[in-house]
């Protein structure tokens, strides 16, 4: 029974650390404005089509542009981190940080894991996915239900046109 614990143990270690590796902080301590505007052109050319943050959405975009735009006036205020008063720092420090949650949450490396039932058992299992995973599960799953009920409409429309044809 001991032994069983510490595997379970050390495989929930061993996946936190897994994912402490995929997820990192997306908007890096640059100094100077033009370290920022480097890192704020990197993140943009990330939010492309099948790049890290392709499954950001508009609204989150808009934050995060905006969180950006309010990092980039301090720091063009100040000329650099080390010039800047207490309290500018404070809040460029709020503006990362906000624009780090939203890019982390729509990280298409990101891990998420939950515990799902076993199928033919009682005990639970841990199933963990990227986020790209279960956003191209989520748009099959569509198309699939989208492709189904259009085949049963138009098998449906064509049976009444056959049917009504015949009598």
């Amino acid at each position: 029974m001991k032994i069983r614990w510490m595997a379970i143990l050390m495989m929930l270690a061993g996946s936190s650390a897994m994912a402490d590796e995929v997820v990192k902080k997306p908007v890096d301590t640059a100094d100077t404005p033009e370290k920022l505007q480097a890192v704020i052109d990197a993140i943009h050319g990330e939010m492309a089509q099948n790049k890290r943050y392709e499954f950001i959405n508009p609204t989150q975009r808009r934050d995060v542009d905006a969180d950006f735009a309010k990092m980039m006036a301090l720091m063009t205020k100040a000329g650099s981190v080390s010039a800047m008063k207490e309290g500018d720092r404070v809040a460029l420090f709020n503006a990362q940080e906000h624009a780090n949650g939203i890019l982390t949450h729509s990280d298409r490396n990101r891990l998420v894991c939950e515990r799902v039932p076993k199928m033919g058992s009682n005990l639970p299992e841990n199933r963990c996915s990227t986020v790209a995973d279960i956003e191209r599960n989520r748009a099959n799953s569509q198309k699939l239900m989208l492709d189904r009920s259009t085949d049963r409409n138009k098998t449906a429309a064509e049976y009444d046109f056959v049917k009504f044809n015949k009598g």
